[in-house]
């Protein structure tokens, strides 16, 4: 598949991931919708990715904000061809009830309801122009969960469920609907994992996949096949890792 002259709506692109998946697909010549919350910076960052970008402030947990970014989008260039639903709320690493309820919903609202907010939106441009792809973002924890992020574990649980489910539904209409689940990215956590990737690499990951059409694509694939054979091991796995980190917090807290 090419990318050159595709419209591409990346959410979540001020920073990490979501940024430098935007920057690498304008380097392939798509025009590229930087979206965001934070407006000023990402109209700097889409500028200097390419004249034919567009930055625009999208909240994705806000449905009237995302009907009002698509719509800007719609006038400036007519059509969206591959949306990249990549929006994000980390949250903390915590213990799920030292968890605030508060960020407990802007991270359950954010990656799935935000995801299904942007969706619906562009659903019906794509079965219009009887062509779309969208990539939801997921994160290998949706596959196999980790203590200390138990609620971003089921969001990206549940984006992979929706997706797998409503790429049946819109098959028919042309859409495409697929998951990216990058390897564990370099962050401020001190999660001890043997893949540590940067938002350049996994960028570089998500072209390869998305030039490919795999439906799904996990860049780091040995924990969940050591799941599928050795469940137990997996889990030990997983909660040495996220145990070993929320120590590692309360030592330095």
């Amino acid at each position: 598949m090419r990318i050159e002259g595709k419209v591409i709506l990346v959410t979540g692109a001020s920073q990490g991931i979501g940024l430098e998946i935007a920057k690498a697909l304008s380097k392939k010549g798509a025009r590229v919708v930087f979206a965001s919350r934070a407006l000023d910076r990402l109209r700097l960052e889409a500028q200097k990715a390419g004249a034919d970008n567009l930055a625009v402030r999208m909240d994705v947990a806000d449905p009237a904000s995302v009907r009002s970014a698509i719509a800007e989008i719609m006038s400036e260039y007519g059509r969206i061809d591959i949306l990249v639903n990549n929006a994000g709320q980390n949250g903390r690493l915590c213990r799920w009830m030292e968890m605030d309820q508060e960020l407990e919903r802007e991270i359950l609202e954010t990656h799935v309801l935000g995801a299904l907010n942007v969706m619906r939106s562009v659903v019906p441009i794509m079965q219009a122009q009887r062509f779309g792809i969208i990539v939801n973002i997921a994160s290998i924890v949706a596959w196999v969960p980790m203590p200390g992020v138990c609620v971003y574990s089921a969001a990206k649980a549940a984006i992979v469920a929706f997706s797998e489910a409503s790429r049946a539904e819109l098959e028919c209409d042309g859409i495409d609907v697929r998951v990216f689940a990058p390897a564990h990215t370099t962050t401020g956590f001190p999660i001890q994992r043997p893949t540590r990737e940067t938002p350049e690499t996994v960028a570089s990951t998500f072209l390869a996949s998305l030039l490919k059409g795999d439906a799904c694509t996990i860049s780091d694939e040995a924990l969940p096949r050591i799941k599928r054979y050795f469940p137990k091991a997996a889990q030990k796995i997983m909660a040495k890792t996220g145990l070993h980190a929320l120590d590692v917090i309360a030592d330095k807290g």
